[in-house]
């Protein structure tokens, strides 16, 4: 026994590299494309055979991780020149004839525009398929005046007769207008997803045609918006929109003639134009945004097929989190609710207004997430009506962290240590007082 541990501990990089051998370099490149970037690379170095089978995968994600740890002691300009670096010589040495998916993720503004245009033409040539610009403006920490990179007409223009090829695009923090997004979901032909995040460019957005193929579409925080126009989409599945709380800017938002349309994440607000197209009744999943406090909550229409329902809610600790539970009378047959609390504590204090919620049994909603606890009365209370009234609930989830708008900020805000110490107490309050009132039956995670 101990000689074959020995033996087995002997074995390294060559005998690895000796079993795999046998394997055609078609499940090799396979493997590599599964694998970081950088870390595809390294293998270069294994032998004369593995030397350039990296260059051939299909698969170039530039995923830098200084966006996520940055050291204010290095150079960022340093930085940057060696990201463009690695990108151009990676780009250079790519020897297959086609690019499945390239994603570029670096803060790279529009001073970098002639690195970008390069990199994006070459990736067309190739037939891309999945083209994600993920140009986050990590700049604001580091220069002024920042100029987002601006995707130019004439570069897709020129390669109108590759482009077809796109099945995804996803941009971040790039200035695209409505008429390249025009543009494009009229000349490509199999684009099934766009996502635009960050655009102060777009400004008017049609998504107008029964031969588009887009089934989602997403548009965030592009602040300067000011119409949507939706109509004769007969393939949209999904579609986000979320601007700026209020959608003060948006005045216009027309959505017609869309009959697969079954998820939704939206401001509040704008749910009155879905009930005008007709869409609510076929709603699947729903993800609604607050302007300002629950109340926006209380009119809810009925949503008969709707089995995903979150609420972000800006809870006042003065008023019951009861009242929003006329909003799952208006949804009977949900499988799953999220609620999603960022509290808003007035200035000038005050006690909780207190209310009774009739008992209204649900008998279709098996989990529940409350995130944002912070085991206050009426965090408390909400939960409490759920354990009494989901008849068939299996799961309840208790979350003490707050929703963040947007995804991209999760990683930049850090926290600060009363924050920290908040969602410590919350959580210890779950555990201890949650917790004794949940049936055996019921499945109980506070994370």
């Amino acid at each position: 026994m101990a000689m074959t541990m020995r033996k087995r501990h002997k074995r390294g990089y060559n005998d690895i590299v000796d079993e795999m051998g046998g394997l055609p370099d078609e499940i090799l490149v396979s493997i590599l494309s599964l694998l970081p970037l950088k870390e595809a690379a390294a293998t270069s170095i294994l032998s004369r055979r593995w030397r350039h089978l990296w260059t051939s995968t299909s698969t170039l994600t530039f995923d830098s991780d200084i966006m996520l740890y940055f050291d204010p002691t290095k150079s960022f300009k340093s930085e940057t020149s060696k990201y463009i670096n690695w990108v151009d010589s990676v780009m250079e040495q790519h020897r297959v004839p086609n690019i499945e998916h390239l994603k570029i993720s670096f803060d790279l503004d529009e001073s970098r525009a002639v690195c970008i245009n390069k990199w994006i033409q070459i990736a067309l040539k190739k037939r891309v398929q999945i083209l994600e610009l993920d140009l986050l403006e990590w700049g604001c920490f580091f220069q002024q005046d920042r100029q987002c990179y601006k995707l130019p007409r004439r570069l897709l223009h020129s390669n109108r007769d590759y482009i077809g090829s796109l099945k995804v695009l996803d941009f971040k923090s790039v200035a695209v207008d409505g008429k390249i997004l025009e543009y494009l979901l009229s000349s490509c032909p199999l684009l099934e997803r766009l996502s635009v995040y960050d655009s102060q460019k777009l400004v008017k957005l049609r998504v107008v045609g029964l031969s588009i193929a887009l089934k989602y579409l997403s548009i965030e925080r592009c602040y300067k918006i000011k119409s949507i126009e939706i109509c004769d989409a007969p393939k949209l599945v999904s579609l986000i929109y979320h601007g700026e709380s209020g959608g003060e800017n948006l005045n216009s938002f027309l959505i017609r003639n869309v009959p697969l349309l079954v998820e939704v994440s939206i401001l509040a607000e704008w749910m009155e134009s879905f009930f005008k197209a007709g869409c609510l009744s076929q709603l699947e999943i729903l993800r609604l945004y607050p302007s300002m406090r629950y109340e926006k909550y209380l009119q809810f229409p009925p949503l008969a097929n709707l089995k995903y329902l979150e609420l972000r809610v800006i809870a006042h600790d003065q008023c019951s989190l009861l009242q929003l539970t006329s909003v799952m009378k208006a949804c009977p047959y949900l499988h799953r609710f999220v609620l999603q609390l960022r509290h808003f504590t007035p200035a000038f204090g005050g006690s909780l207004i207190k209310m009774n919620a009739s008992k209204s049994p649900h008998y279709y909603l098996k989990v529940v997430e409350i995130a944002g606890y912070r085991g206050q009365t009426s965090d408390y209370e909400y939960v409490k009506y759920f354990i009494e009234n989901a008849v068939e609930l299996e799961k309840l989830i208790i979350n003490p962290v707050k929703w963040t708008p947007y995804v991209a900020d999760r990683n930049r805000i850090p926290k600060s240590i009363s924050e920290v110490k908040m969602e410590d107490e919350a959580r210890a309050h779950a555990r201890q007082h949650v917790r004794e009132k949940v049936p055996s039956n019921i499945e109980f995670v506070c994370i």
